[in-house]
């Protein structure tokens, strides 16, 4: 017996494209049971268009539109979650589109296995400028992936709502890099998790996405993600604690090179200096500490493969 399926999407301010992702949805060859659709304090048309949607929308799907006062994708998603009534949710933005097998394929990998927690699958970006490109992917996913890749970014996962409930949901705290903290979280949980390798959603690039710019812009909410994922590691590690918190410190001194290479450079000296503090508090840490300003120097010189440092850590 198939699972049912919740859909929910937050909107904020995104009346000139939501129709194209609510048509995305639309048109799966196996129709999720619901769709949610939240409004997250828009001052445009955004409502007002999903509302219309909604009305013309004829198939089998259950359509719902609620509003979240509270600023925040995050929040928006948890109220969401809080009228979901299925036993699987997935979540999406509401400027990307769903391929025709998305609902299909989440059923199905949940019907082949009913003690699944977690699926997730590949996806496609499309950038403003340049090449569409397929983001990077593992069947062998772990929170090292996470950490270096967000490879459960919002539009790659689905999973059992009870589950997502254990591991409390959206933190409301995070503005940015909310999903990349989410995932670290999830797999701390240890769920059972199956990977879907084809490409089953395509994100677009927009020029006033939430997430800014640049690193250096949205520094304050990026390092506030860190932390959360520090705390997150601490409550929840058990035996490879120490590893991951490593990992978490190669991970700031990537982005201290980020900012270096944006031009940054005393944003970039003082996060890497916190980075390279931290690292020698652990086990080894004047290696992981050689490791960090490694992998920072590697960034800010437009260089690829510091993440590949984690091997040696």
């Amino acid at each position: 017996m198939n699972p049912t399926l919740t859909v929910i999407v937050p909107v904020f301010n995104r009346a000139h494209i939501v129709r194209d992702t609510l048509d995305s949805i639309a048109r799966q060859r196996v129709a999720p049971d619901c769709l949610i659709v939240v409004d997250n304090n828009s001052t445009d048309a955004s409502a007002e268009t999903v509302k219309q949607w909604i009305s013309e929308y004829s198939g089998p799907m259950r359509c719902e539109f609620a509003s979240e006062p509270k600023p925040g994708s995050a929040a928006a998603r948890n109220r969401g979650l809080a009228l979901a009534d299925t036993e699987l949710v997935s979540f999406f933005d509401s400027d990307d589109k769903v391929r025709p097998d998305y609902a299909e394929s989440i059923k199905e990998a949940f019907s082949s296995d009913p003690q699944l927690d977690l699926v997730y699958w590949a996806v496609k970006h499309h950038p403003i400028a340049g090449r569409p490109r397929r983001l990077r992917f593992s069947s062998r996913g772990d929170i090292a992936f996470q950490i270096f890749h967000s490879f459960l970014a919002t539009q790659r996962f689905a999973v059992k709502r009870d589950f997502f409930i254990r591991v409390e949901g959206w933190d409301e705290s995070v503005f940015v890099w909310n999903d990349w903290e989410l995932g670290i979280r999830m797999l701390l949980h240890h769920p059972r998790m199956r990977s879907i390798p084809r490409v089953l959603a395509d994100t677009y690039a927009q020029a006033d996405s939430i997430t800014g710019p640049s690193f250096f812009s949205r520094r304050e909410k990026i390092e506030w993600a860190l932390g959360r994922a520090e705390a997150d590691i601490r409550r929840y590690a058990s035996a490879d604690r120490l590893h991951l918190l490593s990992l978490l410190d190669l991970r700031r001194a990537i982005l201290a090179g980020l900012y270096r290479r944006e031009g940054n450079e005393a944003a970039g000296r003082r996060l890497l200096a916190e980075a390279v503090e931290s690292a020698r508090l652990l086990p080894g840490g004047e290696r992981l500490a050689r490791l960090c300003r490694t992998a920072a120097s590697l960034t800010s010189l437009g260089m690829r493969g510091a993440d590949r440092l984690s091997l040696l850590v």
